[in-house]
């Protein structure tokens, strides 16, 4: 099953935070679901972008139409 997640922006803190471990719990119960990230905005935390990818999460920011 693949799960996509839009949130404002990768930052440092809350929403981004609690989507990565929601998406490392979830796939400890369901090694199945393949998550993605939609970013409204195109700034982002390093670090949380690039554990998102390391658990293979795809991660769009500030997708056009």
């Amino acid at each position: 099953m693949k799960l996509l997640h839009v949130i404002d922006h990768v930052g440092a803190g809350g929403p981004a935070r609690s989507l990565l471990a929601f998406a490392k719990h979830a796939n400890r119960m369901r090694p199945d679901l393949e998550h993605a990230v939609l970013s409204l905005r195109p700034e982002g935390y390093p670090p949380l972008i690039f554990a998102a990818k390391q658990m293979g999460m795809v991660v769009l920011r500030s997708p056009g139409p």
